[in-house]
């Protein structure tokens, strides 16, 4: 009963910031078919570059069936460079915005909390101390 109410609390707590996590997720996992990618250059180095089999038919498609080995190296260097910067732009946006939105909910918790205790007395504060009130205030809420 207690875990669950306090589960139920978190949950509201978190609910003004449903969308930014939502993204926050969204960003993340935009990193798996980055991911699945790299892979590729590789196999087109491998096969078509020192090997005699021509490109992977859904490249084919986008390039033509016929091209030299020196295109298929620089399409697999320009992939391989391509999926470099696309996951460190994912990663500088998912650790940017979650920064952002970390800080933003420490601030409103830390605002909430100081409103708080604003409103107790001096007389309070003085003979409970202000550790016990914050608990208190967090607990309580």
């Amino acid at each position: 009963m207690l875990r669950s109410r306090h589960v139920q609390r978190t949950l509201e707590d978190l609910r003004p910031y449903l969308a930014p996590l939502i993204v926050l997720l969204l960003v993340s996992l935009l990193a798996i078919p980055i991911t699945l990618i790299v892979p590729l250059p590789i196999k087109i180095l491998v096969d078509s570059v020192l090997g005699s089999q021509s490109l992977p038919r859904y490249l084919t498609i986008v390039v033509g069936s016929q091209v030299s080995k020196g295109f298929a190296i620089w399409l697999a260097i320009s992939m391989l460079l391509g999926t470099a910067v696309l996951t460190w732009l994912l990663n500088l946006v998912n650790v940017w915005y979650s920064s952002k939105v970390g800080n933003r909910m420490t601030l409103d918790v830390r605002a909430r909390l100081f409103r708080q205790m604003q409103r107790l007395s001096i007389a309070y504060h003085d003979t409970m101390g202000a550790a016990d009130s914050a608990y208190r205030t967090l607990r309580n809420r």
